[in-house]
């Protein structure tokens, strides 16, 4: 089979096409209504103008307003829409992802809003049902205990986690007992996390096991993550 190679996409051409929260706003729209917003008022689809002090568009016939954020990650959150579009982008544009950490420091947000973001993108990526494009067997993943000594528990191999992936069935993508193991993805997760706790373990595989499956897409990862925000609508 040949590999097909992705288009790039720089930061240089996020900048472009996301400037602002508007301009992120305004993709959300179009992304998920591309026929044109359906008013609840009118009972049809009417044109809509986007409304300057919230974010959020107005029906041209009767001034009731929607919201194109509403049923996704985003809805009520007070992080800029710009922001989770950067934190996709930082996400996506590494190969191996990037930590909480990182993005706290390139963004400005604090730890907690920055792991909060994560763990609901990660959400998203596991809810990709395409079947996967090539093998992947099953891996021991370090988890992590609280406490002192968690580094070290986590290195030895009794607290490690073997994962195993049913390719017919990828939506049932959840950790469980492989008997024979090898270190692909857990090689992945080393270059980036120091360790992971086995209750949120299945969020990063979920992440992983989606980078995966589209390893060979044409398209940037991160128009791929972009348009999983559509699976919460």
């Amino acid at each position: 089979m040949t590999k097909s190679k992705a288009r790039r996409y720089t930061i240089r051409d996020f900048g472009r096409d996301f400037s602002n929260d508007a301009a992120c706003l305004e993709w959300l729209r179009n992304y998920l209504y591309p026929k044109g917003i359906f008013c609840k008022v009118c009972l049809k689809i009417t044109k809509h103008h986007a409304v300057r002090t919230r974010p959020s568009y107005s029906c041209d016939r009767c001034g009731h307003h929607f919201h194109p954020t509403a049923g996704t990650i985003f809805e009520k959150s007070s992080t800029p829409l710009r922001l989770w579009f950067r934190a996709i982008y930082l996400m996506a544009s590494n190969r191996f992802g990037i930590s909480a950490k990182q993005l706290q420091r390139e963004t400005g947000v604090t730890y907690k809003t920055a792991w909060r973001m994560f763990r609901q993108i990660r959400t998203l990526l596991g809810n990709d049902n395409r079947p996967p494009s090539g093998r992947l067997g099953g891996t021991a993943i370090t988890t992590q205990r609280r406490g002192k000594t968690a580094i070290k528990q986590a290195s030895h191999p009794a607290k490690k986690t073997p994962v195993s992936v049913d390719r017919k069935r990828p939506a049932n993508l959840v950790p469980s007992h492989a008997p024979r193991t090898t270190g692909r993805l857990s090689r992945q997760m080393r270059r980036v996390y120091r360790g992971v706790r086995k209750s949120y373990l299945h969020t990063y595989i979920n992440e992983y096991w989606f980078r995966y499956k589209h390893r060979h897409h044409k398209q940037p990862m991160f128009k791929l993550f972009l348009r999983q925000v559509s699976v919460s609508c």
